[in-house]
């Protein structure tokens, strides 16, 4: 059965998944079990809520006859008199509370970030490794149209591909004051979806798809290199997980533009993204316990085709997309990494083709044609989820 948290196909009967360790399945007597203990600790904790509010009644009773016995006028006059003579050191004793008041109150996160700006740079440690989850899931739809009219449906495909990444400094150069971070996969899975029946498959941590990458880090800890593979898995993964941000102090509001590139599949079919990432500071966000800076972004990219089916070699022209492409980000400015990084693409893709009837007989749906021209579109939805373990 599937997991309902990662949808990882796990053996049928499974009581935990295989991948994310989340409870599938509970006997009759654990379920049975677990109610009794639900009525139990509702019932308790109804009977704390009431024995509470019983105390507080007797409480405020005490409290209203000690009242009543109490000379406040006595009071008040000693305390005036008490106030006169000794006014020079309860003036010193308010202005040093207020003092520490507003020496707290400047030093709180948000004020800061206000004042100064938001510091978006990298540190890794060369002793512990940061973990992340790394999870892209593609799926879309495919059909042929000739004068803009439906020819005939094509494949579909449903797939989610899952890695845990790890991040470390691997080398510092102090005379350049230059910072070299490895990333490399501990596991990757993919999962592909046939009517809606997933079956996973383990990717060897040799395959090139999921050679390990590394970034170059200047100083201040900007990103200055990525050196990565062209991947659809890992290659991919690294503009996500390691952002370029502009140098120094931000504040909020902030507009900055990144040059992306990436690598996606579908099928047969082997598209190269490129174009800018339009980037904005937008505010301070709690993420676990610390506070992030909270960052969205439009991505403006254009498709190039880098491989083709075999029927559509010499036969096809420059792909176009019509679509949305959004994300948003945390970067958690104290431990100086990124928190999660989110990542959307919605729209269709539309190839030009000059003869429909390049397409198989077996994937064709209805009569065939010869020498019509039309286009091969693509519905796409893309996900990318990245989340520090």
């Amino acid at each position: 059965m599937n997991c309902p948290k990662c949808k990882y196909p796990n053996q049928p009967g499974a009581t935990y998944c295989g991948l994310c360790y989340e409870v599938l399945n509970r006997s009759a007597a654990d379920a049975y079990l677990r109610g009794i203990q639900r009525e139990r600790l509702q019932a308790q904790r109804q009977n704390e809520r009431s024995n509470r509010i019983k105390g507080l009644g007797d409480m405020l009773s005490d409290a209203g006859e000690v009242a009543k016995q109490v000379d406040w006028r006595g009071i008040s006059s000693g305390g005036m008199s008490l106030a006169r003579r000794y006014r020079k050191g309860l003036a010193w004793a308010l202005a040093a509370l207020a003092l520490v008041a507003a020496v707290y109150w400047m030093h709180s996160s948000p004020f800061l970030q206000n004042l100064v700006g938001y510091r978006l740079e990298y540190r890794f440690s060369r002793k512990k490794p940061i973990k992340f989850l790394v999870e892209f899931e593609n799926q879309g739809k495919s059909w042929s149209e000739r004068q803009g009219h439906l020819d005939t449906p094509l494949p579909s495909w449903h797939i989610t591909q899952l890695g845990n990444v790890m991040l470390q400094t691997v080398k510092e150069d102090s005379q350049k004051g230059e910072t070299r971070v490895g990333i490399r996969p501990q596991e990757w899975i993919e999962i592909a979806y046939h009517d809606d029946q997933g079956q996973s498959r383990s990717i060897p941590l040799d395959h090139p798809s999921v050679a390990p990458a590394s970034v170059l880090l200047d100083r201040h800890g900007t990103v200055r290199q990525r050196d990565a593979s062209p991947s659809v898995r890992l290659g991919k993964s690294v503009q996500f997980l390691m952002p370029a941000f502009p140098k120094g102090a931000m504040r909020r509001g902030r507009h900055w533009s990144e040059p992306v590139q990436w690598v996606e599949s579908f099928g047969d079919w082997r598209i190269a993204w490129s174009g800018e990432l339009d980037w904005t500071l937008l505010n301070e966000e709690l993420c676990g316990a610390d506070a992030c800076a909270h960052l969205l972004y439009h991505a403006r990219v254009q498709p190039q085709l880098r491989q083709v089916p075999d029927w559509a070699k010499g036969h096809v022209g420059g792909a176009r997309y019509d679509g949305s492409a959004e994300g948003d980000a945390l970067f958690d400015s104290s431990r100086e990494q990124l928190f999660a990084n989110s990542f959307k693409q919605h729209g269709l893709l539309r190839i030009p083709i000059t003869d429909l009837g390049r397409i198989p007989y077996e994937l064709r749906v209805g009569r065939r044609v010869k020498d019509v021209p039309g286009e091969i579109v693509m519905q796409l939805t893309n996900r990318i989820d990245i989340r520090k373990n």
